[in-house]
């Protein structure tokens, strides 16, 4: 009985995803003509862990056959210039909104400085609701080309069909990792292969309840030094009410859960999907051979 309810579930939503996609057909044309890029052999993308501090070293510059994918904050650090990232992605919120705290306003405004000054090509990927406050922020920049994602993400109860949907553009996984994010593009893509590093998805480990007040918190580690803002990151609005403890592991679960699916989905296309990352709990996607 219960196998039965979960497939009518799943049906009722596919239709809904379906009728969603055909509602919205042109905006589906022209993001699917946006992602239509020179193909490449292989995608690298740098995520923010830890072990970044040791797996950069390894990662090489942009080149024809080659795209640097960087995220969030990348762009603060001394790496940034170096690399030369072609393609960047943001996906929190915390980018755009007016409400954030004093200390990511701070962050915020040497991101977006650090951004306009680049001399080289780079196409930057944010969701539709961020692209009004960022192209402004941006509008300066010569290099710098933005492009929007409208979030379409439906989880069904079957992981057979949520592989053949997320495949096939019919939904998209749920963006609330910009790793996720990264690597759904890089799949939409025509590659031979993809490569992770620093993606140590580790940030479960750092919460925290304060045994006087019942508070949670977190101060997630990254491979650069963390600002006063990313020391209580799981504070970045004022006046937000605060979030327990099971809706955080839940959202880290449903992170998990994206990944593994997005691994199923590089499988199905033929992807050589591998994670370089020195230390990384990201057991869904498979290590290179050593």
């Amino acid at each position: 009985m219960k196998k039965l309810l979960f497939l009518i579930e799943d049906i009722l939503l596919l239709s809904v995803a379906l009728f969603l996609k055909i509602f919205d057909i042109r905006h589906f044309f022209n993001f699917r003509k946006k992602f239509k890029l020179k193909k490449v052999s292989k995608i690298i993308i740098m995520g923010n862990g830890p072990s970044l501090i040791k797996d950069i070293k390894k990662i090489p510059k942009p080149k024809n056959s080659l795209d640097i994918y960087a995220l969030n904050y990348f762009a603060l650090t001394k790496s940034f210039n170096n690399i030369k990232p072609n393609f960047y992605f943001i996906v929190d919120t915390v980018f755009w909104r007016k409400d954030i705290n004093k200390n990511f306003k701070k962050d915020n405004s040497k991101l977006f400085k650090n951004l306009i000054k680049i001399n080289w090509d780079m196409t930057l990927y944010c969701p539709e609701s961020g692209l009004q406050f960022i192209s402004n922020k941006l509008k300066k920049s010569k290099n710098i080309t933005i492009q929007s994602v409208k979030p379409r993400s439906i989880l069904f109860k079957s992981e057979r069909l949520n592989v053949f949907s997320i495949k096939n553009g019919i939904t998209k996984p749920v963006f609330n990792n910009v790793l996720i994010f990264s690597l759904w593009h890089a799949l939409t893509r025509e590659v031979d292969s993809v490569e992770i590093y620093g993606a140590d998805f580790s940030s479960f480990k750092d919460f925290t309840v304060d045994q006087k007040s019942n508070k949670l918190y977190s101060s997630p580690k990254h491979f650069y030094k963390n600002t006063k803002a990313q020391l209580n990151s799981h504070y970045k609005y004022i006046n937000q009410n605060q979030k327990k403890i099971h809706t955080r592991l839940y959202n880290v679960s449903i992170s998990f859960l994206q990944i593994y699916l997005l691994s199923k989905v590089a499988k199905k296309l033929g992807i050589k999907l591998l994670n370089f990352s020195s230390k990384s709990y990201l057991d869904s996607i498979e290590r290179p051979k050593l």
